[in-house]
């Protein structure tokens, strides 16, 4: 089932890549789980730092759900084709 929480995309350039796949690899963990650990762990420092009704003023950054949208309505397709192939192969 699809998730309704938000998503993030991030874009790294190779070595980045390298070395958070290597540090995930160390954690046992995959690159997105890792990537969720740290993304959390920065937001708990920021928390320390600003006060939960000081974040809850500050302006918002507009967000495109668009994309999102977008990527919704690719996985919905993909799984319908993904369905009628499966399908016809029977």
């Amino acid at each position: 089932m699809p998730s309704d929480k938000p998503r993030v995309t991030v874009y790294l350039d190779q070595q980045e890549m390298e070395v958070l796949t290597t540090w995930a690899g160390q954690e046992f963990l995959t690159v997105p789980q890792l990537t969720r650990v740290v993304v959390k762990r920065a937001i708990a420092e920021y928390l320390k730092q600003h006060p939960l009704e000081a974040v809850a003023d500050a302006p918002k950054v507009e967000t495109s759900t668009a994309r999102t949208k977008t990527t919704t309505a690719t996985k919905a397709t993909a799984k319908t084709k993904q369905s009628r192939a499966s399908t016809r192969s029977k």
